[in-house]
């Protein structure tokens, strides 16, 4: 993603909507992602908090559906979680009253939130295991 497209997704007009996640998704996940880590605390809220309410919530079942995307890549399970904490705690309301809308991308990022983290208590366990192996 060049420059110029990121800074489409920054600035904005009067005519213009703000920007959004939804806005940046137009391209894959990982477009998404390499974008969300350039941002920092401060802008990653703003984006968060801009997230529209419109067309049945699209702007939030597309980051939802982006999460769980980067769930199963098993990539940047921290990232996702610093992200749906924060998700949570600005939209949780809204997703809790329109759960019939949100609940199934929800439950799926639970699914594959599962998956992840037994994997990655397995190599920890693994590794805790070598380590104490190595000591005696």
């Amino acid at each position: 993603m060049s420059q110029s497209q990121l800074s489409r997704f920054l600035s904005y007009t009067l005519y213009d909507s703000p920007p959004s996640f939804y806005s940046l998704h137009v391209h894959t996940d990982e477009d998404f992602f390499c974008y969300v880590k350039t941002l920092n605390p401060a802008n990653i809220d703003f984006e968060l908090r801009s997230l529209s309410m419109e067309d049945d919530f699209a702007d939030l079942r597309m980051f939802l559906d982006a999460i769980q995307s980067r769930l199963k890549t098993k990539k940047d399970f921290e990232l996702v979680q610093s992200y749906m904490n924060h998700f949570l705690k600005i939209h949780g309301d809204v997703v809790i009253a329109n759960f019939s809308v949100l609940g199934d991308p929800i439950r799926a990022i639970l699914t594959e939130h599962k998956k992840e983290w037994h994997r990655i208590e397995e190599l920890l366990h693994y590794n805790l295991c070598l380590l104490d192996f190595f000591r005696k």
